[in-house]
């Protein structure tokens, strides 16, 4: 797993950063450890998008996660807190200055974050949206016990001495004083019942205790990983490196005379090594990174940022690499032949694993391919833990404002949710590559085959998505998603094909519903124009309208806005049914869930009674339509 470190403030660059470091490790494990008091609320939300995107992300808080880089922890596929690290939650605030009408938007920028802010923390707990609100508005601490009850994290892990050193650094951070901190308390009261005399000049202790403090220990890590990277695949340096890093009281010097020391335990005499072992050093994962990447650009598989050492490897067939494997752990292939020398690599190096990186990077190349489906824009994403039957909510309104008379009473109001069940299926093929393919240097079969299987099972997302938008399934209220009583759907015998007028019309229904609760207009903008091929020209027609023939024809710009979007398994049904769906992000629609995040599976076995490697293929995906409102159909002509 691919560990990468938040163990700052979450400043201007960090979500570029990590973005470039997520796209590196595409398809791969990602372990992401956070240590910040948070900062840029926009960065963050950027992070939080580069991990969704990526989708095999885990976050572990070894310190702390604060403000926003709370918001970073809880959204990672399975979330860690070590017993004695704290999480902090509040609203976004801002220092800003100018006229009125600045403050103005710069005051409508911060609550649009903050609407962005009680979403994610909500979807992650699972908890009543005023509940969190409540939280944000009190600046609340959470130690680990409270973070795990509140839903915040999934697990506890052992404390780590770095998470004792921020909490002694908490309360000279800005923020609101954390109750949990008795150590702090302790040391508040002993400055207060002690004074200390004021002298001229003295600095601001909390200035300098938290700017100070936090660059000598960005220095520290940052001297330490520079020194320990370039001999991690060594024996023994991965644990000597955590433990370093974990402890504050390390110097960065001392870090290095112990990293010296571990190397030589395993030094031999110069004169008695007869070559440099790439087997065990870095050059080892450089080798199978360059390999890879040489091999996908080979078989048609486009990178986007191959290892600088691919093009080493251009001419290299698959026989040539299996070599090259074989030599770097000492293993001599002299009059070997082709096929000896594969079934050497397959045996007895790291073959198999290079093969598999090939191939799951070619099914996720695949499954990420954008004209493999179409129903990932209109949907939403969510991750399911287990195969259980689950619930996905739909909140109501919020209750209306009622006036109060003077020295009246205010008056409790609440929320209502409904729930529409949702479980996951698995589906999976095996593909093999057999032993003649690999001799025959058939990158065809290792890259395409994989990467169609990718988009095979991309597919079958959408058949599921597409087959219950059609399916139109009944609801909690025991009538179909599209009916008459939900105001979204316009039967067969009234409907028409999609134009200023019908759109008209269904835009008005959409924007006329109401809330669970009915007390109030939702005002749902709709956002996507969903098609059969055979309206698609039309659609598109409609959308790209400049100049009309008369002031009655003129399209309205909110239809110009419209995102078309066609599919061929809407015409297996109707060629003449067309629907709009609202902005998921804004109002639930269809629910799409995976199995903890996870978008595809790739596993690979050896063959013993067939010289082959088997290829297992898998998705663990379900859906479900979770409110009507968002929704409208029109059966068309």
């Amino acid at each position: 797993m691919i560990e990468i470190y938040i163990y700052d403030d979450i400043g201007e660059g960090l979500a570029r950063d990590l973005a470039a470091q997520l796209d590196q490790a595409k398809g791969q494990d990602v372990l992401l450890r956070i240590n910040s008091p948070g900062g840029s609320v926009s960065e963050a939300l950027a992070v939080v998008s580069a991990m969704r995107r990526h989708g095999l992300v885990d976050t572990v808080i070894d310190g702390l996660a604060a403000s926003s880089a709370s918001v970073i922890s809880v959204a990672g596929r399975r979330r860690t807190i070590a017993e004695n690290a704290l999480l902090m939650v509040h609203a976004p605030w801002v220092v800003t200055e100018g006229n009125a009408d600045e403050l103005r938007r710069t005051a409508d920028v911060v609550e649009k974050h903050g609407e962005q802010l009680l979403d994610i923390y909500a979807r992650a707990t699972g908890k009543p949206r005023a509940t969190v609100q409540k939280w944000l508005t009190a600046e609340t601490w959470f130690d680990a016990s409270e973070a795990l009850a509140a839903g915040l994290v999934d697990e506890i892990a052992e404390p780590l001495a770095i998470a004792a050193s921020m909490r002694r650094q908490i309360q000279n951070m800005g923020f609101e004083r954390p109750p949990q901190l008795d150590e702090v308390d302790e040391m508040t009261t002993k400055k207060t019942t002690t004074p200390e005399p004021e002298a001229k000049g003295k600095p601001d202790l909390k200035a300098v205790d938290r700017d100070g403090v936090l660059a000598m220990e960005r220095e520290r890590r940052n001297s330490i990983r520079a020194s320990f990277t370039p001999f991690l695949d060594r024996p023994g340096v991965q644990a000597l490196y955590e433990h370093v890093m974990d402890d504050p009281g390390v110097t960065a010097e001392t870090a290095g005379q112990q990293l010296l020391a571990k190397l030589g335990e395993t030094a031999e005499p110069v004169a008695s090594i007869p070559r440099v072992s790439m087997g065990e050093n870095r050059h080892h994962s450089d080798f199978k990174a360059a390999a890879v990447d040489a091999m996908l650009i080979r078989g048609g598989i486009r990178i986007n940022e191959p290892h600088p050492a691919a093009q080493d490897f251009r001419g290299y067939s698959i026989v040539d690499m299996a070599r090259a494997r074989l030599s770097q752990i000492g293993k001599s292939t002299t009059g070997m032949s082709r096929a000896d020398t594969i079934q050497a690599a397959l045996t007895t190096s790291d073959l198999p694993d290079l093969l598999a990186n090939v191939a799951s990077k070619s099914v996720m190349n695949g499954f990420n391919a954008e004209h493999a489906v179409t129903h990932g824009e209109w949907t939403m994403e969510s991750t399911l833990p287990d195969f259980k039957e689950a619930k996905r909510v739909a909140l109501s309104e919020a209750p209306g404002l009622l006036e109060v008379k003077e020295r009246g009473e205010f008056l409790d109001g609440g929320m209502t949710d409904a729930a529409e069940s949702i479980q996951l299926k698995t589906y999976g093929r095996i593909i093999s590559l057999s032993r003649q393919m690999l001799v025959n240097d058939d990158l065809g079969e290792l890259t395409q085959v994989p990467q169609a299987m990718g988009m095979a099972a991309r597919r079958t997302e959408s058949d599921i998505v597409y087959t219950l938008l059609t399916g139109n399934p009944t609801m909690r209220d025991s009538k179909a998603l599209f009916h008459a009583d939900h105001d979204n759907y316009v039967a067969s015998g009234s409907g028409a094909a999609p134009g200023i007028a019908t759109l008209g019309a269904a835009r008005a229904a959409m924007k006329m519903q109401k809330g669970l609760a009915g007390e109030s207009f939702l005002n749902i903008e709709p956002r996507y124009l969903i098609v059969p091929v055979e309206l698609e020209t039309a659609a598109f027609s409609l959308m790209a309208s400049i100049v009309p023939l008369s002031i009655d024809e003129a399209v309205p710009e909110w239809i110009k806005n419209l995102t078309v979007i066609s599919d061929p398994r809407l015409d297996e049904v109707s060629t003449t049914a067309w629907y709009l769906a609202a902005d998921p992000l804004l109002h639930s629609t269809i629910d799409v869930a995976r199995l903890d995040g996870e978008p595809v599976f790739l596993d690979t076995q050896n063959g013993f009674s067939t010289d082959d490697v088997r290829m297992k293929v898998r998705i663990d995906t379900g859906a479900a339509a979770v409110d009507w409102r968002g929704l409208y159909l029109n059966e068309g002509a």
